[in-house]
């Protein structure tokens, strides 16, 4: 029965298009036929409507919009769902990546905190050496440490080294700046605010006899 219904409510559709397009045809040369189309056409689409309605009272026509209804429902708990799911992955993403980027900062502060520690290590460990140079070095070097206050290694030498042929005396305040800078290069690195690399070698009473270039070399300032 809903078939049939269905059938006479799409022959009606179709009817009442040819006749539309019969009346439209003829409205100007034929009017009065053209008119009787017209009323053929609004009686099909009524007709239509009517076994439209007939087939929709059927079991079949119910059971058909049952099925609508329930696919249409299944369809949107289904993009419900997608969205849901859609809605996790986003959170998750966003929980992940605040963990990584808390754990980056966390690491990157514990890495900082081992450069701090192991930098005021490796500063006294420089400063224990350089106080021993002048009882390994006995009757050569009379001191060595390194200053803050002029933010460099000074080397002072003992004069009775210093007695001796220029050449020879270049060769003795080079060995003792090598010495400066074998111990920074030793126990780097250092504290940002240590410049033991930067080394000067003085006599007894504080004249600067050698001292490191702005190119990190060896400059004895009696070339000069």
């Amino acid at each position: 029965m809903y078939s049939f219904l269905s059938f006479l409510g799409g022959v009606g559709v179709i009817a009442a298009i040819v006749l539309t397009v019969l009346y439209f045809k003829r409205r100007k040369k034929q009017p009065e036929k053209a008119r009787k189309y017209a009323l053929y056409a609004w009686i099909c689409v009524a007709v239509f409507m009517i076994f439209g309605w007939l087939a929709s009272i059927t079991p079949e026509g119910k059971q058909e919009a049952h099925d609508e209804d329930v696919s249409s429902s299944i369809e949107e708990s289904r993009d419900a769902k997608s969205s849901s799911v859609k809605k996790e992955k986003a959170h998750k993403a966003s929980v992940a990546k605040a963990e990584s980027s808390s754990a980056d900062k966390a690491m990157k502060k514990q890495a900082k905190a081992q450069r701090e520690k192991s930098g005021k290590l490796h500063y006294k460990q420089l400063q224990n050496y350089l106080s021993n140079l002048p009882t390994k070095y006995e009757g050569a070097i009379d001191d060595a440490y390194y200053s803050p206050q002029d933010s460099k290694t000074i080397i002072v030498m003992n004069e009775a080294v210093l007695d001796v042929s220029a050449a020879k005396l270049k060769a003795v305040v080079r060995g003792a700046w090598n010495l400066g800078q074998n111990a920074y290069n030793k126990y780097s690195p250092l504290p940002d605010n240590v410049n033991a690399n930067y080394v000067t070698v003085q006599d007894s009473a504080g004249n600067e006899l050698a001292h490191t270039s702005l190119l990190g070399n060896f400059d004895y300032d009696a070339d000069k």
